[in-house]
């Protein structure tokens, strides 16, 4: 049986969607580590920069322009708060550049501070399980739809597992947004069980929390499924094709 026009303008859809993030500089994380993680941005139009000190990264971002800089803090020798305002200084050509910034490091004042619209701090143990949530938003997003069923979230709290039930905003092979009042810090771990309305068993994940969200978006936070295998990955891609055909 052929593919039918809608499932073509998906699959085209799915293959030219295009990142934001073209541009991007380390700062404290290996190069190679990035490309082991992710091997496809070797072939992905995606400029990936990597610099072991401050001054030579800030330097790269003042005459050239980045759309997304991964800082591992603390940084050797330079206060987190004179990298910012540098990148920040009016004639940057990263001046605009989205920041993340990985710590292990307990909230401080200097975070706290800096903490806005374009930057994102993570407190995390595991570089590895972020950074490979990070290369697969800076290789794009997977096409989503509007979902309205609800995911059962499992939390750690002071050794005990928590359960938690959240409505699905929207989902994808890769994660799915979800609508909490109460908001998991960015970076932490959780695991999620969902059923697709098709009839089939329920689905469950390791999920990373991404981000929070932002501006017209329902109060919440965005998930990336973490090991999902390629059939569930790729029966969830055909409910969304269904869906966005559908609609």
């Amino acid at each position: 049986m052929g593919e039918t026009a809608a499932s073509a303008e998906w699959r085209a859809k799915q293959t030219t969607h295009s990142s934001r993030f073209r541009r991007v500089m380390l700062l404290g994380v290996r190069h190679d580590a990035m490309l082991h993680l992710a091997p496809q941005l070797k072939t992905a139009r995606v400029v990936l920069e990597s610099a072991e000190d401050a001054a030579a990264a800030l330097a790269a971002c003042q005459e050239r322009r980045f759309d997304l800089v991964i800082v591992r803090h603390p940084l050797p020798g330079t206060p987190i708060d004179e990298f910012f305002a540098g990148l920040r200084a009016s004639g940057a050509r990263s001046s605009r550049a989205f920041v993340l910034v990985l710590t292990e490091m307990a909230s401080s004042g200097a975070l706290d501070d800096l903490s806005g619209r374009r930057s994102r701090f993570a407190n995390l143990t595991d570089f590895d399980r972020i950074l490979s949530v990070v290369a697969r938003q800076v290789l794009g997003v997977a096409p989503r739809a509007a979902s309205r069923m609800m995911v059962e979230l499992g939390l750690r709290r002071e050794g005990r597992s928590l359960s938690r039930f959240c409505q699905v905003v929207n989902l994808s092979e890769s994660g799915m947004l979800v609508k909490s009042g109460d908001l998991v810090p960015p970076g932490e771990e959780v695991e999620v069980v969902f059923s697709l309305p098709d009839g089939t068993p329920p689905i469950r994940s390791r999920a990373v929390v991404v981000r929070h969200t932002e501006g017209r978006e329902p109060k919440g936070f965005a998930l990336a499924f973490s090991d999902l295998d390629a059939a569930t990955r790729g029966k969830i891609a055909d409910f969304v094709r269904a869906r966005l055909a559908d609609a």
